[in-house]
């Protein structure tokens, strides 16, 4: 009799910590999951979603006539890169040889823009990792938050954020 009690408890200790360990697991699965899809690598500018590596040729039509436009240059096999600046944003747009355009880039010049998490330039390095939770990875220059080929990053100074800029590396 004593042995299966003793059975029994071992197959208890063992279900419980197999339970332990799936939640464990899916809670872990459920914050990636969450957090690429929480980052939300775009902005919303004049009421216009620009999203990384999303097709340009919408946004540059609804957003209207830039006030300047800056060809960069080549990007090996990738295609040419143009800068579309804006008053509060610059959007960089990769053409493709299909003349295919893409935002590649999005860099916010100013505290009249913000990321889709409320986040401005001005504001604290605090106010970023409570919109944005764990950063991949965070200095005293810089907090970046990676998902696959896209990045957002904000450049710090003195726990201020000094700049925000959204890439796409793909």
């Amino acid at each position: 009799m004593k042995t299966i009690v003793k059975i029994l408890a071992v197959l208890a200790i063992v279900a419980c910590v197999v339970s332990l360990f799936a939640a464990c697991n899916s809670e872990e699965d459920g914050d990636s999951a969450d957090e690429d899809d929480s980052i939300g690598f775009y902005v919303t500018y004049k009421n216009v979603k620009i999203e990384i590596g999303k097709s340009a040729s919408d946004v540059i039509e609804k957003l209207g006539k830039a006030d300047s436009t800056v060809e960069v240059g080549n990007c090996g096999d990738k295609g040419s890169l143009s800068q579309y600046i804006y008053n509060d944003i610059v959007i960089e747009v990769l053409t493709n040889a299909n003349g295919n355009k893409t935002v590649d880039k999005i860099i916010l010049n100013n505290d009249l823009v913000s990321t889709s998490k409320g986040i401005s330039i001005g504001d604290s390095s605090e106010k970023v990792l409570k919109a944005y939770g764990k950063a991949t990875e965070q200095t005293t220059s810089k907090i970046d938050y990676k998902v696959g080929t896209r990045l957002l990053r904000f450049t710090l100074k003195d726990g201020v954020v000094k700049g925000i800029n959204f890439y796409d590396y793909t």
